[in-house]
C-alpha cells in the first residue's frame, strides 16, 4: 500500500481522459470542501469556470515564481508590441493578439515565403488573477513577452491574534 505522500497516490485524483472530465473530477473533489469554507464560492466557481473558458495552446507559455513575483513568460517571436494587446478586467489578465498580414511583411523585403514556420495567427490566452495580485509591466525580449505580476498580502490580512475577553 502506498504511503500518504507518495506520488503514485495521486492525492484522490483519478485519470481523466479529457479535458471535460478533469474539470468534472474536480467539481466532485471540492464539493467537501463547500461545508468547511465561508466566502470560497467565487474561488470554486472560479475554478469550474475555467472549463468555459477552454484552455488554448497557442503560443506556448511558462508561468514562473520568485518570491512573491509571478512571471507570464509567452513565445511571440515575429510578433511586435503594436501587435499585442493586453488587458486587466475584473480580475482576468488577457494577453491577445490579432493576426498579421504575412504577405505584406514578405512583400515589404520583395520575397516571398516558402516555407512559414513563425506562426503569427490571432491568439487570446487568459488568467484568473488571485486577488491581492498585481500586474507590474510587461515587456518583449528576444521573442518572448514576459508579464510581472506580484502578490501583495495588505497588512490588515496578515496573522492576528485574537484576544479572549
Amino acid at each position: 500500500m502506498p504511503s500518504q505522500f507518495s506520488p503514485r497516490r495521486s492525492f484522490g485524483f483519478r485519470h481523466a481522459d479529457n479535458v471535460g472530465d478533469l474539470f468534472s473530477i474536480i467539481q466532485k473533489e471540492f464539493d467537501p470542501f463547500f461545508k468547511h469554507t465561508i466566502g470560497f464560492e467565487n474561488t470554486f466557481g472560479d475554478l469550474i469556470s475555467l472549463k468555459e473558458m477552454g484552455i488554448p495552446t497557442f503560443p506556448p507559455h511558462n508561468l514562473r515564481k520568485k518570491g512573491n513575483h509571478y512571471y507570464i513568460d509567452l513565445a511571440v517571436a515575429g510578433m511586435k508590441k503594436e501587435d499585442l494587446n493586453i488587458t486587466l478586467e475584473d480580475g482576468l489578465l488577457t494577453i491577445s493578439a490579432q493576426a498579421s498580414p504575412d504577405e505584406s511583411r514578405g512583400d515589404e523585403l520583395g520575397t516571398e515565403y516558402l516555407h512559414r514556420g513563425i506562426a503569427s495567427r490571432a491568439f487570446s490566452k487568459s488568467w484568473r488573477l488571485g486577488e491581492h495580485t498585481k500586474v507590474l509591466g510587461a515587456e518583449i525580449v528576444d521573442g518572448t513577452l514576459t508579464v510581472e505580476l506580484e502578490q501583495v498580502i495588505p497588512a490588515e490580512e496578515e496573522l492576528q491574534t485574537i484576544e479572549i475577553k
